[in-house]
């Protein structure tokens, strides 16, 4: 019946499963049908592939000082040999000596493998007698290379993992003969003259490092049963890998980790802290590297929201680890837990790890500057997402035939978006449209726009000239607090829809003329929507204390009003989840440059890309079938599409996923185990 609300509710379900239903069929057709056209690989290609397929593995390497450029060079035939490697695990084969020792084992395999490859995730383990490696789950693949003793070392692994409930692993061997797979519950024949590198191979690694640590007492495996050490842990790097691993061995079995995880309080300061992982995810990295390096300790990770943290008010307490950058912490913790009436804690002091990857810690104050910084790992990170964001199935948005290519450049007051456009016109030869130029040509006298607006806000907001005066126009704008908000509303409905077709205009006309790229300079390009009529976004992005003192400096403002204005403004950290390249800009328009020059080239990489040159087989050339040549979409319509689609579920190339939202969701689902039983996370934003 008519108006029965039952029946429009199985009405409604119904259109809804037969979507569902066609979506699905639709879906299983194509993949079949792209199925058939790939092709089904030989034999040969599947064992290849098996072997690609596995990304962690496991290493044996000696435990002894001595022996480092073996370690060096056994890590480094490990990273490489294994082509899909994401994590190795390093297993020592001999207990170090001493923590002392341990520590110059690590270092040199952590500084082996990111010369090797700097993605990879290695883990050293500290379970020495874990026969099973339980805290790693994960682990698909051991890695030999004498097939006799590798086989067999990979059958006990695999044997050991079996009883303990977890999966069996395969095994590579790695030797003169290139890499060999032998599937789980495998067997290898011998390859001759595989055997492993012997010490002191030439060139690999070798150099003299020095004891890193200074202490008060003889440090000793498992000498405490409680301790603490804290940090920010953003983008965990090889330095907190040692930090942290010398820290578990110096507990017990049983004993129990406190690890301060710095809060938002504390990094006002921090360089592009922006761009910092959330305290969260930071948190969890943490428990995750533990639990797999060592999983028969209790870890509780805690927020910070000052210098101290539960180092000053844990009883339980009996020494702390910190780094030689942060050695006066250590001290600063004891004289206030003495005021507290606490016992002093126990200092350990760790090496820092060095940037240049020459296998050794930094012991000299003078290469305190080559350490390893989560700071430089975000400065890095910029170029190398710039490059991603092409990597795989772009497409861009503008049609090539009537358009060029369009750069979207925005960023809050006084953060330098000019300063930027003026050093790519000037590197490139790129054209700039300054929207600020264009929003006051949008309402000239004689132009419909310029009818809405006196219509809306009256007649006295016109000159002697017959043009809008802008001064009247703000005055109306600004006369009534309560109105302010919607008659803002009012003006930008009527103005931005044109400047944004102003834009497009001014885009074809610089195609005609020959231009293969554009700047779109615009502050509220994301505020606007105008971001949907650009190819990709580039924030440009200030520290606070830049802003103001070139507030200060361009306008005469004091720094009250210099503050007022930069918070009336949507914050960089909403803007950045928006973006797709972020650009620093605290310096110089020189110190620009070198960061422009790598930047640009995967912009013209990823310029050409469209949906209908994608490759056969790629998901955009499934998703222009589906869309073009199935349901009839015009090819603007489905490029708009896709990128909705590209950036919002497809891949974590934007700092949207990395750093707000995909990521951190599928981190804490990956994760979910770490908070039973073996790791406590303690964080709460009202802190």
């Amino acid at each position: 019946m008519p108006g029965d609300p039952r029946a429009e509710v199985v009405a409604s379900r119904f259109a809804v499963a037969v979507i569902a239903v066609t979506a699905t069929a639709l879906a299983m057709t194509t993949w079949r049908h792209l199925k058939k056209r790939a092709g089904a690989p030989s034999d040969v290609e599947r064992i290849e592939r098996k072997a690609v397929a596995l990304d962690c593995g496991l290493i044996d390497v000696p435990g002894d000082a001595s022996l480092v450029a073996k370690v060096a060079s056994l890590v480094k035939l490990a990273v490489n040999g294994m082509p899909g490697c994401t994590r190795l695990y390093v297993r020592l084969s001999s207990t170090p000596s001493s923590i002392q020792a341990f520590e110059k084992v690590a270092t040199v395999a952590y500084a082996a493998a990111a010369a090797a490859k700097p993605d990879v995730d290695v883990r050293v383990l500290l379970d020495f007698n874990d026969q099973a490696i339980k805290g790693a789950p994960e682990l698909q693949a051991y890695l030999g290379f004498d097939d006799a003793s590798g086989a067999t070392a990979a059958a006990a692994l695999s044997e050991a993992r079996a009883a303990a409930g977890l999966a069996e692993v395969a095994y590579l061997s790695l030797g003169a003969e290139g890499v060999r797979f032998t599937p789980a519950g495998g067997t290898s024949g011998a390859a001759d003259g595989s055997g492993p590198p012997a010490a002191g191979v030439a060139g690999e690694g070798g150099a003299e490092i020095a004891t890193s640590s200074t202490m008060e007492l003889a440090f000793d495996y498992g000498q405490f049963k409680c301790l603490c050490l804290g940090g920010t842990f953003d983008r965990m790097h090889n330095g907190h890998k040692l930090l942290l691993s010398v820290a578990a061995l110096l507990l017990s079995d049983g004993g129990r980790m406190v690890i301060g995880v710095t809060g938002d309080q504390l990094l006002a300061k921090k360089a592009l802290k922006e761009l910092l992982e959330s305290g969260p995810v930071r948190c969890l990295r943490v428990l995750s590297f533990l639990r797999a390096v060592r999983p028969k300790l209790i870890y509780d990770a805690v927020k910070i929201t000052d210098p101290y943290g539960p180092a000053i008010v844990d009883p339980e307490l009996e020494a702390i680890v910190v780094s030689r950058e942060t050695a006066s912490g250590g001290a600063a913790c004891n004289k206030k837990r003495l005021e507290n009436g606490l016992n002093e804690m126990h200092v350990y002091t760790t090496g820092l790890m060095g940037k240049s990857t020459d296998n050794s810690t930094l012991d000299d104050a003078a290469d305190m500057k080559d350490k390893i910084s989560s700071s430089d790992i975000r400065n890095t990170s910029i170029v190398a997402k710039c490059a991603e964001v092409g990597a795989v199935e772009w497409a861009r948005r503008s049609d090539p035939e009537l358009e060029p290519y369009t750069i979207g450049l925005t960023g809050g007051i006084a953060c330098g978006k000019s300063t930027v456009s003026k050093r790519m016109a000037a590197l490139f030869n790129v054209p700039i449209v300054d929207c600020d130029k264009l929003g006051h040509k949008a309402y000239v006298k004689g132009t419909k726009c310029f009818e809405d607006v006196v219509n809306a806000f009256g007649a006295e907001i016109v000159g002697e000239d017959g043009e809008i005066e802008r001064k009247k126009l703000a005055g109306v704008l600004f006369s009534d607090p309560e109105t302010k908000a919607a008659k803002f509303e009012t003006l930008n409905g009527i103005v931005w829809p044109r400047i944004a077709e102003m834009i497009k205009e001014e885009k074809m006309r610089l195609k005609r003329e020959g231009a293969t790229f554009v700047v779109v300079e615009a502050a509220i390009l994301l505020e606007a929507g105008w971001d949907r009529i650009v190819d990709e976004v580039w924030l440009v992005l200030t520290s606070h204390k830049v802003q103001v003192a070139r507030l200060m400096e361009r306008n005469g403002f004091d720094e009250a009003e210099c503050d007022k204005r930069i918070s009336a403004q949507k914050p960089a950290a909403e803007r950045i989840p928006k973006c797709h390249v972020v650009v620093p800009n605290d310096g110089t328009a020189e110190e620009l440059d070198p960061l422009l020059t790598k930047l640009w080239p995967h912009v013209v990489d990823r310029a050409p890309a469209t949906l209908l040159n994608a490759p056969a087989g790629s998901l955009r050339q499934r998703w222009k079938w589906v869309a073009v040549d199935v349901l009839h979409m015009s090819v603007e319509l489905a490029s708009d599409w896709w990128r909705v689609i590209h950036d919002k579920h497809c891949e974590g190339h934007r700092h949207y996923h990395n750093l707000s939202h995909l990521s951190e969701m599928l981190f804490y689902a990956d994760q979910f185990e770490v908070g039973m039983g073996v790791g406590r996370v303690e964080w709460s934003e009202s802190r």
